[in-house]
């Protein structure tokens, strides 16, 4: 959704600023899955995990889905920066913020589930 207002002429609805903090914040989060799902090619290359006959087209689409869409993203916020420049804290803000939010999430709902007895150890 942050991809269509980056490329038009001048934002309309949201802010340029608010477009800064998004566009880094959806090519940090993308980078983030991008190093997770490439990560996992080590293992599977030699067969360490799984067999071959496992590896399919829809595997590798998957593995090459994340990198694609990062460099994708990545041009659109280079562009958009040099179109518009802000302030490097909004790029920043977006860049780290937007990693912290899922983690977070990830963190916080084990632990709630865990206080209020619906998750256990079992």
């Amino acid at each position: 959704m942050v991809a269509l207002p980056s490329v038009a002429q001048r934002p309309r609805l949201v802010s340029i600023a608010v477009v800064t903090v998004q566009m880094r914040a959806a090519y940090a989060t993308l980078g983030v899955y991008a190093i997770g799902s490439v990560a996992g090619q080590p293992e599977w290359a030699p067969g360490l995990v799984g067999g071959a006959a496992q590896i399919d087209t829809a595997s590798v689409a998957y593995v090459l889905f994340f990198p694609v869409a990062t460099a994708g993203y990545g041009v659109l916020a280079t562009s958009y920066s040099q179109r518009h420049p802000q302030r490097k804290g909004l790029a920043i803000l977006g860049a780290l913020g937007a990693p912290a939010v899922p983690s977070s999430i990830l963190l916080a709902i084990p632990a709630l589930l865990a206080a209020f007895g619906l998750l256990t150890g079992r």
